[in-house]
């Protein structure tokens, strides 16, 4: 089968979720191609990418040039259509049913009847309220277009579900499968290692953008746990517009608290699997990528009942699902930090459980039987 992914960007030193599925669909014999403009998401903006094809491991990554760009809207001229077109995929891939590279997909669903498949990985995709109205009107014109033609929507959640519902997607176009996580680079390590760390603080991690959404709830508890004196540290991994807050309280609480800023991908694997717990307390969440990579490696994690965070983690097994309110995530934490046996069962079970249903090759699987189900619906419309 020969699969094309239609994407706004790419980026090769941070590979998203959809090329590490591409790379498990290329190892079991399928064709793997995207379509992408020359620039890479904006946080990696100083990576340049030539015109032309790439390959990555097997993928074939095409990057053409784009009218004008609005926000994270990249706007793309025939080129576009016209290279998709030539390219002759048995199944078209969108990501995104906000973005312009979706409603090109629909247009060729519709003309050339190639079976096409969107992959939502937001919902309340738009919280700045300069872009918010032109999102609104863009996917009141197009984004509807697109979502009536396309022959299956992949939700990642239950939560993404509700919001495609909000733009009247019927139930019986929506199936949901989850993202995956690279078992082999997020593990755990021997838990001697760890034993052997001068430092003998328990050692708390986030992961995730500094945002109102994701921090509202934890700062406040990190300052409470940290001015009890407690034998743990909190360590920040991410970047964003709450940045100078942790910056503030890393200088409060020295030792404590440690920012460590944007990490890739392969840094951010061994992190943390030296880490104890993870935390995630989030107000809003359509998936929870950064929990499945910590469950992934191994840590118990704290995480809020919203959004697609309770089907990552499972509660009273691999980690506590608790409220989004201030206390009941400190009472979590407090809970975990001061069991250790607690830590270490769920600790097991949660790579028991990533593994078993999160890994690529699993998720590949149901991947490819939307695939399928989509090239059959094309074929009797």
């Amino acid at each position: 089968m020969h699969i094309l992914h239609a994407v706004n960007y790419l980026s090769l030193k941070a590979p998203p979720t959809e090329l590490m599925l591409s790379r498990e669909l290329v190892r079991q014999g399928h064709s793997v191609s995207f379509v992408s403009s020359l620039l890479s998401p904006r946080k990696f903006r100083r990576e340049n990418y030539p015109s032309g094809v790439q390959d990555y491991h097997g993928v074939s990554a095409y990057r053409l040039p784009f009218l004008f760009e609005i926000g994270d809207w990249a706007y793309f001229d025939s080129r576009y259509y016209r290279r998709i077109i030539e390219l002759c995929p048995d199944v078209i891939n969108s990501h995104e049913a906000r973005y312009q590279s979706s409603y090109i997909c629909a247009r060729i669903r519709e003309k050339r009847r190639i079976p096409f498949v969107i992959t939502q990985h937001a919902y309340r995709p738009v919280h700045n309220p300069v872009a918010k109205p032109f999102y609104l009107s863009w996917m009141r014109r197009f984004g509807v277009y697109t979502l009536k033609r396309v022959d299956l929507i992949i939700a990642l959640s239950e939560a993404q579900k509700g919001y495609l519902k909000q733009w009247h997607v019927p139930d019986e176009k929506i199936r949901i499968v989850p993202s995956g996580v690279d078992t082999a680079r997020f593990r755990p390590v021997n838990p001697r290692e760890k034993n052997r760390r001068d430092n003998k603080q328990l050692r708390v991690a986030f992961v995730g953008e500094y945002c109102n959404r994701k921090l509202a709830l934890l700062l406040p508890v990190v300052r409470e746990l940290c001015s009890r004196h407690l034998s743990c540290r909190f360590s920040f991994i991410g970047t964003g517009p709450l940045a100078c807050e942790i910056a503030r309280l890393s200088k409060t609480f020295p030792g404590q608290v440690v920012d460590k800023g944007f990490m890739p991908s392969e840094q951010l694997a061994g992190e943390l699997a030296h880490s104890d717990l993870f935390v995630a307390p989030s107000l809003e969440e359509p998936f929870g990528l950064a929990a499945l990579e910590a469950q992934a490696s191994g840590l118990p994690a704290v995480v809020t009942n919203v959004g697609g965070l309770s089907g990552v983690v499972e509660h009273n097994k691999t980690g506590l699902v608790v409220a989004p309110r201030e206390e009941a995530v400190r009472d979590a934490l407090l809970i975990l930090i001061q069991d250790s046996g607690l830590r270490r069962r769920m600790s097991r079970l949660a790579r028991s459980r990533a593994v078993k249903l999160f890994s690529w090759q699993s998720i590949a699987k149901q991947t490819l039987a939307v695939y399928r189900e989509a090239i059959g619906l094309c074929s009797n419309t």
